[in-house]
């Protein structure tokens, strides 16, 4: 638990450890944040050194408020990192990394479909996203958030997901 908290002091800053209470969005988000750097993407996908790391949310304008507050003034490899909202799989094409949110929960088999080998890290929250083919999900034990990783469906989208965030899975998926 230690290796999390560190992560997300780093990313929050000293702010978080005054804070009475965190939400989950605001922990999720700084997870996410923190997906992206721990990923090796395909050269043909971060092709230049000024394209921005795209990190967008399908439908859901409270998390996308808590992710832009994450990200602002952030890099990730020297590039700017940017939050876009999305509302269908197929604007998430030009997406590195998608959350896909509960409410979202009908669509998700659509649009995991959709982004299937396109190097898109597709992140979740539902039970059965990573056995839809999604890359990574968060899930809550005992009011804290965790996350598992489909390092299967990460490789066949052609990522590379760092051993070190591996570790940190609760669940790993071969």
């Amino acid at each position: 638990m230690a290796p999390i908290l560190a992560v997300l002091v780093a990313v929050l800053g000293q702010h978080l450890l005054y804070a009475q209470e965190i939400s989950e969005y605001q922990v999720k988000a700084a997870y996410l944040y923190n997906f992206a750097k721990f990923v090796e993407w395909p050269n043909e996908t971060l092709n230049g050194n000024t394209i921005p790391i795209r990190l967008c949310v399908l439908n859901n304008r409270a998390f996308e408020l808590q992710l832009n507050e994450i990200v602002k003034d952030k890099s990730i490899k020297s590039r700017p990192v940017i939050v876009v909202p999305v509302k269908t799989g197929e604007e998430s094409l030009a997406c590195h990394v998608l959350f896909i949110g509960s409410s979202q929960d009908r669509q998700a088999l659509h649009i995991i479909d959709v982004l299937q080998g396109t190097g898109i890290l597709t992140v979740g929250e539902t039970k059965g996203f990573l056995e839809e083919g999604g890359i990574i999900n968060f899930a809550l034990q005992e009011n804290h958030v965790y996350f598992q990783v489909n390092h299967k469906a990460a490789t066949q989208a052609g990522l590379r997901i760092s051993s070190k965030l591996l570790s940190l899975a609760k669940l790993v998926i071969e």
